[in-house]
């Protein structure tokens, strides 16, 4: 959604001010999000997994590159355009033919620059899994579920942590929790 976005973006190429203004507009919007708060967002939507980090960057990312590939068009040079309006040349014409060979060098960079940013952000939104721990955390707490809660140190694959933190806290800290987080027990039939 970023190419054509782009063009509707591009204020030498968009000849109706409201769509340049709302386009633009709309880009900002989805650019100022943060991607944690997307995926957050796309947790309540869709549910748990990896699917809501890949739409929170995916949206971030067509926001961002939108933009960049707006500003692209906007620097190219007017002659080769307006020679091939002068010859009949249809808009899609000017596109393919004016517009393309000379943004595409701007393009590969900032395809290659968003790609280097999501990949860290997709490490981020990996650490948070992309808000399942914001979710499974309080949501076993309050049915007191212990076992699918851990608590894993960063250590090498053939050292055990000291002792069992998550039975430990889990047995030092349930009538906190009980308390806290559980405010009616669900009665099973």
């Amino acid at each position: 959604p970023a190419i054509p976005l782009s063009f509707l973006a591009a204020r030498n190429l968009q000849s109706r001010r409201w769509v340049y203004q709302c386009t633009r507009q709309a880009l900002n919007v989805v650019r100022s999000i943060n991607e944690l708060i997307l995926a957050l967002v796309f947790v309540s939507a869709v549910g748990l997994g990896p699917f809501p980090g890949v739409l929170a960057l995916a949206l971030h990312g067509a926001g961002m590159l939108g933009k960049f590939f707006a500003d692209a068009i906007e620097e190219i040079d007017q002659g080769p355009l307006e020679a091939l309006r002068a010859t009949g040349a249809r808009p899609l014409q000017v596109i393919v033919f004016g517009v393309l060979p000379q943004v595409v060098t701007a393009w590969i960079a900032v395809v290659l620059y968003r790609f280097e940013v999501n990949l860290r952000s997709a490490t981020v939104l990996g650490m948070v899994g992309a808000g399942v721990g914001v979710a499974i955390v309080p949501e076993a707490a309050r049915h007191l579920h212990t076992d699918g809660v851990e608590y894993r140190p960063l250590l090498p694959p053939d050292q055990k942590p000291p002792v069992n933190l998550n039975r430990a806290m889990m047995d030092k800290y349930r009538p906190l929790l009980a308390r806290h987080y559980v405010k009616e027990r669900p009665e099973f039939v």
